[in-house]
């Protein structure tokens, strides 16, 4: 390897001519491989009673005599022009690229930091007059083992002349500074980094001094503290769930609570067995817990047959690595090459396991269902009528029913074809609801609304059909049939118009063949018996129309005659009073 160093003048003496504090020689050296080389630093002061404080930097690259020399040259020499034309002293500034091409490696670099002072022998250094901000007390943020977290500090002199700090080592190495000295100069500030990097899950407490201006009797205290965790879960009912029984390819659904204790992020995972993947879900199945979060996971149990199930489920939980602190910086000596690049992307994380354990049975049951027959007799057309019937489960499982009414196949009416037929029912019964959970040994009471639209006769089968409940958004593997029961109800109905007929009518002084003959009695009671037509229809719903629609109606409408005969106009003549007879001829009640 080929090692030289970049020196910066620091101090512009009054000729002009460029100084440079520190110094090291040889400039250049050849190291071969397996050896050592020792170099000598210089200091040589300009100023009397000053502090002086430098970073040296050093850089390494292969050795090659066909061509390193005359690059070693070129650089040095951009060096030397750069800083003859301006001072430059930022660390970062001073690493020189001019050797990186495609013939050398990149090269290695290095720094030291040197530091002196030109106070004569029992003279007084300066007085430090330090604030700190915000603390000197520095709580870290929780990580897990491996990683390193950062806080900040400034350290401000209240005073013209500059400050030199020197912190002293941390025993325990579970701490470190980024700068551990350096100068403050006057009314000046400086940022100092503390690093947490602790090596396993614990509370930390430490102390670290910091020396001023080379002088034991002027120390800074910094109180760090941190905390280091690793992933810890606690899951409900300590990781159990337990199913009731259920009839076979019934699902059941519970939440289950799991909260992340530590004080890192945390990523979990569900693992189902592969021979339960189709039993048994879980919703999220994986995801991130930040500290101290909890969670529902949704399990859904499915079995699929007539056994008992027992089934552990291991949860893995992993620590995250946090974004923020994952970044590659200057305050990570050694960073940035790429073999420390490979190891932080593949960083190996901290797995814990814990398991769930998930209890449940399939069983096969019976239901009753009351009464046999639900008859609502005659109901009017476009008027509402409500009976229940009850469905009973009188086993030890859950049962999943699904209600559903279809007609018989000597259904009486017009309607033939299968789908207008099944529209045509939807329309005239209504359910409560259509599918049930029904535990066990408990019931259920299902209500049905009869509405006839028209008039008709019906008769139809209820039908209780215990089956499979299908996860919404879930599909099984599954394609056997599974095992059902089905228990059926006779539902009766008649729906009709009220029948009205005029039977008598009568007077004192006009015969009662005169009067029925005179009021077309016959014509009316033949159009009462007859079936409405569209616009009789339409004149029932005139709650909805209009004053001109209704006006239109009307003139639509059959209208008769009544022909009350020839009364003299004279004085004090009683009134002829016609009385007539109806009667309600029809099933339903009438007004």
């Amino acid at each position: 390897m080929l090692a030289y160093w970049i020196i910066q003048p620091d101090e512009i003496l009054p000729n002009g001519q460029k100084l440079a504090i520190f110094n090291v020689y040889p400039n250049t050296a050849i190291i071969k491989a397996n050896s050592t080389f020792k170099f000598e630093v210089t200091f040589r002061p300009v100023k009397v009673a000053f502090y002086f404080f430098q970073l040296l930097q050093l850089f390494m690259v292969k050795y090659n005599s066909k061509m390193v020399n005359k690059k070693i040259e070129e650089a040095l020499n951009k060096n030397q022009d750069k800083t003859n034309k301006s001072f430059i002293s930022l660390p970062s500034e001073r690493v020189n690229y001019s050797l990186v091409s495609e013939e050398l490696m990149p090269p290695m670099s290095l720094y030291i930091r040197c530091s002196g002072n030109s106070f004569k022998i029992g003279s007084q250094p300066f007085i430090p007059i330090i604030d700190i901000s915000p603390s000197n007390k520095v709580f870290f943020p929780s990580c897990k083992s491996g990683e390193s977290v950062y806080q900040t500090i400034e350290i401000i002199n209240r005073v013209d002349t500059p400050t030199y700090f020197k912190f002293l080592p941390e025993m325990t190495k579970t701490f470190r500074v980024f700068h551990p000295c350096g100068i403050v100069e006057g009314k000046s500030f400086s940022i100092i980094i503390f690093e947490f990097c602790p090596t396993e899950a614990k509370l930390y407490n430490s102390t670290i001094s910091c020396q001023l201006n080379q002088n034991a009797s002027n120390q800074l205290h910094f109180y760090l503290a941190g905390f280091c965790s690793e992933p810890e879960l606690v899951l409900q009912n300590e990781g159990k769930i337990v199913f009731p029984p259920s009839y076979i390819g019934v699902y059941s659904r519970q939440k289950f609570r799991i909260q992340n204790i530590s004080r890192v992020l945390s990523e979990y995972r569900v693992k189902v067995p592969e021979k339960y993947q189709d039993s048994l879900f879980f919703e999220p199945k994986n995801g991130t817990l930040r500290p101290n979060e909890a969670i529902y996971l949704e399990c859904i149990f499915i079995p699929l047959k007539k056994k008992r199930f027992l089934v552990k489920v291991p949860v893995a939980v992993y620590d995250l690595e946090d974004p923020a602190q994952s970044l590659i910086g200057i305050h990570q000596p050694g960073s940035g090459n790429e073999e420390q690049l490979a190891q932080t992307s593949n960083r190996i994380k901290n797995q814990i396991e814990y398991f769930i354990e998930v209890e449940g049975s399939g069983t096969e049951g019976s239901l009753s269902v009351s009464p046999q027959v639900i008859d609502f007799g005659t109901v009017k057309v476009k008027f509402k009528e409500k009976l229940s019937a009850v469905v009973e489960n009188i086993s030890n499982c859950l049962f999943y029913v699904e209600f559903s009414l279809k007609p018989i196949e000597d259904t009486e009416g017009p309607i033939k074809e299968e789908d207008a037929l099944n529209s045509f029912i939807k329309n005239c019964f209504k359910l409560d609801f259509e599918s049930a959970l029904i535990p066990a040994n408990s019931k259920v009471e299902v209500g049905i609304i009869f509405s006839p639209t028209e008039k008709r006769e019906f008769s139809l089968n209820l039908e209780c059909l215990a089956t499979e409940r299908p996860i919404p958004g879930v599909t099984t593997k599954l394609q056997r049939k599974l095992i059902s029961q089905k228990t059926t109800i006779l539902v009766k109905g008649n729906g009709k118009y009220p029948m009205l007929k005029i039977v008598d009518i009568r007077n004192d002084t006009i015969s009662v063949a005169t009067l029925w003959e005179s009021f077309h009695i016959n014509k009316i009671n033949q159009e009462l018996v007859q079936d409405l037509d569209e616009n009789e229809q339409k004149f029932i719903q005139s709650d909805s129309l209009t004053y001109e629609q209704i006006t239109e109606l009307l003139k639509s409408l059959k209208t008769f005659e009544w022909n009350f005969g020839y009364l003299p106009k004279k004085a004090k003549i009683l009134p002829r009073n016609i009385i007539v007879t109806i009667k309600n001829i029809g099933e339903t009640a009438l007004d």
